[in-house]
């Protein structure tokens, strides 16, 4: 009768031991599973944080290209007073976010800077914006290393630093370590290149 004692005593005791032990893993389970759910949503959330800027710098470079179809519209081309709300879409054409442009024109006639400010967001992610703001403006004929209207010859002891541009042609027989351009597509050299 004793050794029956013990023996009934040994399995309750087994049994607390399993439950006291299965309590303890569910709630270690339960910790690491909240864990790896927060970072994973840490994760996308940071995904739409850098997708948010690079939809905002394709609104600015969007505009920009505008800008280069029609200089004088700080519109947009819609005649509507902005922001302007552009759909952003993937390579295969399906509208993944928007981002939304704000311009302000030149403040007077001696500037020519734009201000161009694009906030963008994902539409699987409304509430993640970022925002963008660049003045944009043309470039100053002062970043040109020579610049003439008319027939231009480089000798082979010219040496140039910085982009030259003619409107007539140029022939050039030095070095360049920066862009050679001219307005004319094709030029023969005249009797003043001789």
């Amino acid at each position: 009768m004793l050794k029956n004692n013990i023996l009934k005593n040994q399995s309750g005791g087994m049994l607390i031991m399993v439950l006291v032990f299965t309590t303890l893993f569910a709630v270690m389970a339960t910790g690491i599973a909240g864990v790896i759910s927060s970072q994973h949503k840490l994760g996308l959330k940071k995904i739409n944080w850098q997708k948010a800027i690079a939809t905002a710098e394709a609104g600015v470079n969007y505009y920009r290209w505008h800008l280069a179809h029609a200089p004088e519209d700080y519109q947009d081309g819609t005649g509507q007073a902005g922001p302007y709300v552009h759909d952003y879409k993937d390579n295969l054409g399906n509208s993944i976010g928007q981002f939304s442009l704000n311009i302000t024109a030149p403040a007077d006639t001696c500037s020519n800077a734009i201000i161009i400010e694009s906030t963008g967001w994902l539409n699987d992610d409304p509430n993640v914006k970022r925002k963008v703001m660049v003045k944009y403006g043309k470039p100053s004929l002062a970043s040109f290393a020579f610049l003439t209207d008319s027939n231009v010859w480089f000798g082979e002891d010219e040496t140039l630093h910085g982009p030259v541009h003619s409107n007539g042609g140029i022939r050039m027989d030095g070095q360049n370590d920066s862009l050679t351009t001219s307005k004319k597509s094709t030029y023969i050299c005249g009797l003043e290149h001789i």
